[in-house]
């Protein structure tokens, strides 16, 4: 099985879990190969330097090198170093003076035209047969390297990032990419399985932020899980049981965490190192048993017996009382509603105040809960608080007056416009409602406002005399002002 580890931005950590992931297997018997295709970087051979303190003399600039000048002519195992038992490296290259110089100067389109292609075939196929495990370490970003890393020679893709936007979405886009490259291979290739893996992720200091990005994981890479994810399982789940700790003490260096920390404690990186290469050991399948979640119970199993022919007599159904007893009340609404010409009153949701002066009482949460509750929702105008401002009578439901000026306007309106009015107080203070027929009914019927027994005519102007509420109002009681009177601007409103 090839695994790739790639990551869109560096300082991922892409290496460091490669190599310790690479010794966690080959500890457990397997044969692992290691290779570093990061050309333009290579680092993975100084993870070994504790093992192996010899550096490489060869690598993998060198085979490709060779094998361009020779096609079909080097042998990849000439490049190999073995590292401990059961693990070999295949490293970058000799880090020479004349490295970079290999590097900068190989010409990836001309070794592809010349067979390229088939070359990392053979490679690929020989891998597969002499080793358990190889594990290559890819370059960065978008390359030639990388489209070779992550679509021609893998079986699994381990994509490294970060807790940040352009980590992830950088690694989201990759893979869609690489899955598509894959289908239009020359060559057989099952599905690019992807295995995405948080690295440095800081969940003890900052629990809150740690949350919200393992919800963005699990948002993000979705897609990719659903490719081996068991049933009943969420990608969450599976997250924070392979997200790799960040632990100050391996920001130093190279080091191999698995080699000294304490794999035994699920809040250390060597655990979170043991659990991600026990899912590559297995193929990546029954990941719910190798992480420890619970899975779904095995479906019961369905008793079958021969087969027999039931007759089934059909019935008929009676339309049951209660939608009878519905359609009844339906029927005697709409019939009243017909009669008393009131047929719109049901869709009337909004009455409209005219005048600002009570603007703070009706801003308060309380009284427009009440008013909601009785199914009023009141938006307040800016007109007609002044002499000067008459009020639009076709767009106002009722009006609050403020005081004897606009008393005296309001009824001169009213008389030229030849509208009749009535008013009306339903409590002792500034705020007095007055409407139409129908709402002084709904207002009366609730126990909101009592209306008076006069006929609708303006009511002249009474001296500013302190009473008492009546008890049959049920109010919200701002500051008293006996001088504010209402007046309702009537009509066919």
């Amino acid at each position: 099985m090839i695994v790739t580890f790639y990551s869109y931005k560096g300082g991922t950590g892409r290496t460091m879990a490669l190599a310790n992931i690479a010794v966690v297997l080959a500890r457990a018997g397997h044969r692992v190969l290691a290779v570093d295709f990061d050309l333009e970087a290579p680092g993975l051979a100084r993870y070994f330097e504790e093992i192996t303190p010899e550096p490489p003399r060869t690598g993998l600039i060198d085979l490709l090198l060779a094998e361009s000048a020779e096609p079909g002519g080097p042998d990849w195992r000439d490049h190999v170093v073995p590292i401990e038992r059961n693990l070999s490296l295949l490293a970058g290259g000799n880090q020479d003076r004349d490295y970079p110089a290999r590097v900068l100067g190989f010409d990836w389109g001309e070794f592809f035209r010349a067979g390229g292609g088939e070359f990392f075939e053979r490679l690929r196929a020989d891998w597969s047969a002499e080793y358990d495990f190889v594990l290559v370490d890819s370059r960065t970003g978008i390359t030639d390297t990388g489209g070779v890393c992550t679509i021609t020679l893998p079986d699994i893709v381990v994509p490294v990032f970060t807790a940040n936007h352009q980590s992830v979405d950088g690694v989201v886009d990759v893979m869609h990419r690489a899955q598509a490259g894959r289908q239009a291979l020359d060559y057989d290739r099952p599905p690019l399985v992807v295995l995405p893996l948080p690295a440095r992720f800081d969940g003890r200091t900052e629990r809150r932020s740690a949350q919200e990005w393992l919800e963005i994981f699990a948002d993000r890479f979705e897609p990719f899980y659903q490719d081996w994810l068991p049933r009943g399982i969420r990608p969450r789940q599976i997250l924070e049981r392979t997200k790799l700790p960040y632990v100050a003490y391996f920001s130093f260096g190279e080091r191999l965490p698995v080699r000294s920390d304490d794999a035994a404690d699920p809040e250390s990186l060597g655990y979170a190192l043991h659990t991600v290469a026990k899912l590559i050991e297995n193929g990546l399948s029954n990941a719910a048993e190798v992480v420890g979640l619970p899975t779904e119970p095995p479906a019961q199993r369905v008793r079958t017996d021969e087969p027999r022919l039931t007759v089934l007599r059909r019935r008929r159904r009676l339309l049951p009382v209660a939608h009878l007893i519905t359609s009844a009340i339906a029927l005697v609404g709409t019939i009243t509603l017909l009669v008393s010409q009131n047929v719109a009153l049901p869709f009337r949701q909004t009455i409209v105040l005219a005048g600002a002066a009570q603007t703070g009482y009706f801003d308060n949460p309380e009284v427009q809960r009440i008013l909601l509750r009785r199914g009023f929702s009141v938006r307040i105008t800016q007109a007609g608080d002044r002499t000067e401002s008459p009020v639009d009578l076709d767009s106002a439901a009722f009006v609050m007056t403020t005081g004897a000026l606009s008393t005296d306007a309001l009824r001169s309106q009213l008389e030229s416009a030849g509208r009749s009015s009535k008013s009306y107080e339903p409590f002792y203070s500034l705020l007095v409602v007055a409407g139409r027929h129908e709402h002084v009914a709904a207002l009366a019927s609730a126990g909101v406002a009592t209306p008076p027994g006069e006929p609708p005519v303006l009511q002249p102007r009474r001296a500013a005399v302190p009473r008492p509420p009546r008890p049959e109002a049920d109010v919200e009681r701002p500051r008293r002002d006996a001088r504010r009177r209402p007046f309702r601007g009537g009509g066919n409103r």
